[in-house]
């Protein structure tokens, strides 16, 4: 322990004979515990901090961690203390001795070694100082060791670089390890969030603090030396517990690399080597404005989320570095960044196929699907507004090709996929995002996102805009008999009123981008019902009827002009049409219920639809309303029993074999509905009265509290 000490006048007034140091504040009793959990859980850091006199006031600690090697470490904000009398250094009948029993417990390492934890105290009222260090030994089983981080070399290149000259990026060019003198590597914690898990890797030019301001604590810079430049070439070299769902880059991810551990094992244990182009980081609402930033951050995310990220690399000039997933209400996912108003940036994304895969983009439509695009906020965060930007895509191949710049899998070719950068100015905060366009929902006759309310008797239909504070409208078409099977047939993400007359066996669609003109088709048999779904993936509904007698599905595929009928084998007499999108491939399923027995068939699109017949859900009395009530992009198995208006699910994320039930509104005359009446990604319990004309829902994005809207 080392003490710095401040002595004024007033030191030789005090009677300190007692005193055991010869200064106002000292550190006692410094000890670190819990660094060689295997949880992965918070280190805690106590000391006892003491003063000399009560009356000399409070005090700032700051706590700062390195490693041995110099090579990582994080700091941590100032912290303010006050102190209470400790009666047991009882100086004079008058002096009384303060005493504060200090703890911190917000470090959670991840990177394994040994630490030297050092803690300064310092009296606000300027009369002293005390630093007080002990070395920590981190050992914990979802660790990693940070083995290097270098820069480019480019001798010709040095006096450039010093006057803001931008380095070349060679990544088979000379590379040296960064002068530890100037920068290592911050902020090198397990952050949690929301499920995610984020290891930010940052570099740092404060490299022995004392005292370190909330601005350096909220962005990690460089600023000295060599490493001024911002577009700077660096490349951090790590060994990680398991292969990162994705990785966020603070600057512009060139290229990386993934080398698991075992290469039948890809997702286990390995190495990950990350080049990186260091960024401007312009802020707004500092006092410095820092001339270079440069980083990393690889991303673990539990198993659900990962489905939907894995794979998934983005970076930005990350102006400012709170950088994060952001996932929007629509689905939509990207980064959220903030930045300074009006100054050009960009978001670059490496879209793997698989990833496409999963969210059901065909990769040869990958670039139309794909938007980008920022929204803006105010200073109370609310929104501004959604624009489109300027995107760029470039094509990567893997697998059998050349491809070693994005290597996610294990072998030596990396994956196939798509390099997306696009580009806008910021306001600030600013979220950057990409996602699919949106895909047609049935029952949303107003195209904001929401399904509308709506009900169908005696040949008309009524709809409640949701977008128009539930403004009704009303069409009239299909006759008496007539069963509703409104979907979005024109492909302009708004449902069409359509009605199917099982008797007549005529089809009847008034499309929205026709002013709602009236279109027809004859199809089906006198005892079909029809059937709404996406069968091509195209984005237009397909006509298409269920044959209960036959045992047998009709669809007229809208990509062949509805000019051939496809029919299939399905369930029997007594059987309840069910399709939908079960395997979340944006195609929809057929699939039939049986009530009898409560067994459902679906024929999965990415399965060659083959069939998938081992769920029971249900039983005798019930109907059908699959839909998606978990937001997992998969139909879930739902049944509602009119009688008593009993709701009962098996999830698709809770792996089929959870059943949660619901009790609370229904009737043997209701027709139930599913849709996502609040836009929250979640199908919703609905019914509609036919004789009441009162459409009733549990919106999940209201606790599934009951309301009711009436259609007259």
């Amino acid at each position: 322990m080392k003490t710095a000490v401040v002595l004024t006048g007033l030191l030789a007034a005090l009677a300190i004979s007692a005193q055991a140091h010869l200064g106002f504040i000292w550190i006692s009793d410094l000890t670190v515990t819990n660094a060689d959990n295997a949880t992965g859980s918070n280190v805690t850091i106590q000391a006892n901090i003491n003063e000399y006199h009560i009356e000399y006031g409070g005090a700032q600690v700051t706590l700062s961690i390195k490693s041995t090697n110099g090579l990582v470490g994080q700091l941590f904000p100032p912290e303010n203390i006050t102190f209470v009398t400790n009666s047991v250094s009882l100086k004079t009948p008058v002096w009384y001795a303060g005493i504060c029993a200090w703890t911190n417990t917000t470090w959670n390492p991840y990177f394994q070694g040994d630490y030297v934890v050092t803690v300064t105290a310092t009296l606000t009222n300027g009369l002293g100082s005390d630093t007080s260090s002990t070395t920590v030994t981190v050992t914990r089983a979802y660790g990693g060791t940070m083995n290097s981080v270098k820069v480019a070399v480019d001798v010709s290149a040095t006096a450039v670089k010093m006057n803001n000259g931008v380095q070349a990026y060679n990544p088979t060019g000379v590379w040296e390890d960064i002068d530890l003198d100037r920068v290592f590597v911050h902020s090198i914690g397990r952050n949690a969030d929301q499920g995610a898990v984020s290891i930010p890797c940052n570099l740092m030019n404060n490299t022995n603090p004392v005292f370190v301001s909330e601005e350096q604590m909220d962005i990690a810079y460089m600023d000295t030396g060599a490493y001024k430049t911002n577009g700077t070439p660096f490349r951090f070299d790590m060994d990680l517990h398991a292969r990162p769902t994705s990785i966020m880059g603070f600057g512009e991810i060139m290229r990386f690399v993934w080398t698991p551990t075992v290469a039948t094992n890809p997702a286990g244990s390995g190495n990950l080597v990350v080049d990186v182009l260091s960024c401007q980081p312009w802020r707004t609402g500092y006092a410095t404005n820092f001339s270079a930033h440069v980083g990393c951050a690889p991303l673990f995310m539990g198993e659900e989320d990962a489905e939907l990220m894995e794979g998934m690399i983005m970076s930005t000039t990350a102006h400012y570095m709170d950088v994060s997933p952001d996932i929007s209400e629509d689905g939509r996912m990207g980064l959220m960044v903030k930045g300074q108003s009006n100054a050009p940036s960009y978001l670059k994304a490496f879209i793997p196929d698989a990833m496409l895969e999963r969210m059901g983009i065909p990769v040869d439509r990958a670039t139309n699907l794909l938007a980008g695009y920022v929204t803006h906020y105010n200073a109370a965060t609310n929104s501004e507004g959604t624009v489109t930007v300027d995107t760029s895509y470039n094509r990567i191949v893997g697998g059998g090709g050349t491809n070693v710049v994005y290597a996610y899998t294990s072998g030596t070719n990396g994956d196939s996929g798509y390099v997306a950068r696009f580009n806008f100015n910021f306001h600030s905060p600013v979220a950057a995002q990409i996602g699919t366009i949106s895909a047609f929902v049935i029952g949303d006759f107003d195209g904001d996102g929401a399904d509308d309310p709506a009900g169908y008797q005696g040949g008309q239909l009524i709809a409640a805009f949701s977008g128009d504070g539930y403004r009704l409208f009303g069409s009239v078409l299909g006759g008496s008999g007539g069963i509703e099977c409104s979907a979005d047939f024109d492909g302009d993400g708004k449902a069409d009123p359509a009605v199917y007359n099982p008797t007549t066996r005529r089809l009847a669609v008034l499309f929205s981008t026709q002013s709602y003109a009236l279109w027809g088709m004859t199809m089906g048999c006198a005892g079909c019902v029809p059937v709404v779904g996406d069968f091509d993936g195209d984005g237009k509904a397909d006509p298409a009827v269920y044959d209960a007698a036959l045992g047998q599905m009709v669809t007229w595929l809208s990509t062949l002009s509805y000019s051939t009928s496809r029919g299939v084998a399905l369930g029997g007499t007594g059987w309840l049409n069910a399709s939908a999108d079960y395997d979340n491939d944006g195609l929809t399923d057929q699939g039939v219920f049986e009530p009898a027995s409560g067994r459902w068939i679906v024929l999965l699109s990415s399965h060659g639809w083959a069939p998938y017949g081992w769920v029971t859900a249900g039983g005798a009395g019930v109907v059908p309303v699959p839909g998606d009530y978990d937001a997992d992009g998969k139909a879930d198995f739902m049944v509602y029993q009119p009688d008593g208006g009993v709701w009962l699910c098996t999830f698709s994320r809770e792996n089929y074999t959870r059943i949660a039930g619901l009790t609370g509104f229904g009737d043997p005359t209701m027709t139930p509905r599913a849709g996502d009446y609040d836009a929250d990604g979640k199908a919703d319990m609905a019914a509609y009265d036919p004789v009441a004309r009162i459409f009733y829902a549990r919106m999940s994005g209201s606790g599934y509290r009951l309301r009711g809207i009436s259609l007259y």
